[in-house]
């Protein structure tokens, strides 16, 4: 009789700890799968942060790069109308030309040294 008592005392004793065993287990694995989860969407959110400062960085340079153009452009009205005012004097035309070489060649620069940078 005492054997038997003994025996389901030590039965019970061991599927006490299995069950606190396998508890723990999921515990773990529980906690496991939510570091997971929370490392992905940090990871998610990083990407998306990252694709936005590219978007405003390229947004950037396109509001440049047409600031440059139309910058150029009222240059160029404004060149023509000098020379549309002294068309009489030849050394005057030549100024201005060299001028307009001067003024372009370093934008030209400027603009293909920003769109090499957007691709």
């Amino acid at each position: 009789m005492i054997i038997m008592i003994i025996i389901i005392i030590i039965i019970i004793i061991i599927i006490i700890i299995i069950i606190i065993v396998i508890i723990i287990i999921i515990i773990i694995i529980i906690i496991i799968i939510i570091i997971i989860i929370i490392i992905i969407i940090i990871i998610i959110i990083i990407i998306i942060i990252i694709n936005i400062i590219i978007i405003i960085i390229i947004i950037i340079i396109i509001i440049i790069v047409i600031i440059i153009i139309i910058v150029i452009i009222i240059i160029i009205i404004v060149i023509i109308i000098i020379i549309n005012r002294n068309i009489n004097n030849n050394s005057n035309i030549n100024i201005i030309i060299n001028i307009i070489y001067i003024t372009i060649t370093p934008t030209r620069i400027i603009i293909s040294s920003s769109r090499s940078g957007i691709s």
